[in-house]
């Protein structure tokens, strides 16, 4: 089977909350069509969902066997880290980037915030409050500004599933994903989320990525909806990374 995609680069497996093993991935890419497929589960913050330091070596050492049984399938190994207070902080230490070859940063309801205050003022009122009554402006702001210094101080690839959960000026963000060579994620589960904020993050100019956010392998490379979303908003091929070609990750790592 042809795929116009090259690769599915936000993948979810046993290693978090997924019911995919890795093997059970590869395969799923292959019969996708797909020549590279990112395995990129929960960040250190999900506590019971999410990697912990053991489990990063282990799936390592289980994609390090992978790789020779499907040649043809790259195989990366990834990490879904989490914003978890109003400075930016992300739930990874400076030293543990260089273990990946891409970082996604989102935010997910239930991770642990950095401090025991901004578990609820961070986490609940973004998380459960805000899914329930909405966010306030002042929230949106604070939101903005933390998502802005995360992509500063750490070296990130891709901005998963932008406005889920978590709201944000969406012109400023994507203005600064394009700055910064960035990945906009168009992710499979939520497009009605970057559905309603679309036109904003077109004009920014930035690049994007179709990803699944598969947590099972009939998921994987399923981009259909893609298809038509990118058609209905008129969306530049040449500014879909993974549409024919291996996107580039790492950039800002190898660069300082």
């Amino acid at each position: 089977m042809n795929n116009l995609y090259f690769g599915d680069y936000h993948t979810h497996t046993v290693y978090s909350d997924a019911v995919t093993s890795p093997e059970e991935a590869v395969r799923a890419a292959k019969a996708a069509g797909l020549k590279e497929i990112a395995l990129t589960d929960h960040g250190f913050a999900n506590k019971l969902l999410g990697l912990n330091r053991k489990k990063v070596k282990k799936l390592a050492a289980e994609i390090e066997l992978l790789r020779p049984k499907y040649p043809d399938v790259r195989i990366l190994q990834g990490i879904e880290a989490d914003i978890i207070g109003f400075d930016g902080t992300l739930d990874m230490k400076a030293e543990e980037f260089d273990a990946f070859d891409l970082v996604i940063a989102g935010f997910h309801r239930f991770a642990l915030a950095a401090s025991f205050k901004e578990q609820f003022t961070f986490e609940f009122n973004n998380g459960f409050w805000a899914k329930s009554f909405g966010s306030s402006e002042k929230l949106i702001r604070k939101n903005t500004d933390a998502l802005l210094s995360a992509l500063e101080k750490y070296p990130v690839d891709v901005l998963a599933h932008i406005n889920h959960n978590f709201r944000v000026r969406v012109g400023e963000v994507a203005d600064f994903c394009a700055q910064k060579g960035i990945y906009v994620e168009i992710n499979m589960k939520h497009l009605d989320v970057i559905e309603e904020v679309i036109d904003e993050i077109k004009d920014s100019g930035c690049l994007f990525i179709v990803n699944s956010d598969a947590h099972a392998p009939s998921k994987i490379g399923a981009f259909s909806a893609a298809d038509e979303f990118i058609a209905a908003h008129s969306l530049p091929l040449d500014r879909i990374v993974n549409i024919g070609a291996a996107p580039e990750f790492g950039k800002r790592r190898k660069n300082g």
